[in-house]
């Protein structure tokens, strides 16, 4: 689409198309489109995956509801800062992390290092795509583009939800500064998902 595109912890990035003038009105006045996609995605799971949780991180996991989601840090043996990232819970017993594109080989070797037996870790951000819809008119194109059905998160919130019989996953972290939500999705629908995402958009 005529991006400029930089290097970005492995990633071709497109930070800029028309103009960052342009762009900038654009988000504040309508909506943006963000690829997020070199965000990592893990996912931990079982009946220890909460006290596990919560011996790596500095927020209360207990505190989540299923559906919800909190800003936290992932720490060292000494108290120094690994990553920051944002924990959901999916369900009572499995959790989704999502981690800086900079640091998912490291996150990965140390959440594999302490791992304890019953825990199940998966790292998706290979196989995991995303866009970030920003600004005050993304929930309402998010609407038209996912359906009445569509169980719309509130702030800091995450639902599933299927586009075209596929999995997806909107959250609602606010974490870009204006309202919208984050939408996750497998590799092999990004194109279609993407180029039917602006399409709803214009």
């Amino acid at each position: 689409l005529g991006a400029r595109l930089v290097d970005f912890g492995g990633w071709h990035m497109p930070v800029q198309y028309t103009g960052i003038i342009d762009e900038h009105k654009a988000v504040r006045e309508a909506a943006g489109v963000f690829d997020i996609s070199h965000m990592g995605e893990f996912f931990v799971s079982g009946a220890g995956a909460l006290s596990f949780l919560n011996g790596l991180l500095t927020n209360d996991a207990a505190k989540l509801s299923v559906g919800q989601g909190q800003y936290t840090l992932m720490l060292n043996e000494e108290g120094g800062v690994i990553d920051d990232l944002i924990l959901y819970r999916l369900h009572e017993t499995e959790f989704l992390l999502v981690v800086n594109a900079s640091r998912i080989g490291e996150d990965r070797t140390w959440i594999r290092k302490n791992l304890p037996a019953g825990v199940s870790f998966s790292d998706k951000s290979d196989t995991t795509s995303a866009v970030a819809l920003q600004g005050p008119k993304a929930l309402q194109i998010a609407r038209t583009f996912l359906g009445a059905g569509w169980p719309e998160p509130k702030r800091n919130e995450i639902t599933s939800y299927s586009w075209n019989c596929q999995p997806i996953l909107a959250a609602r972290s606010g974490y870009t500064g204006e309202d919208g939500v984050e939408l996750l999705f497998a590799n092999e629908i990004a194109e279609n998902f993407l180029f039917a995402l602006l399409e709803a958009g214009k």
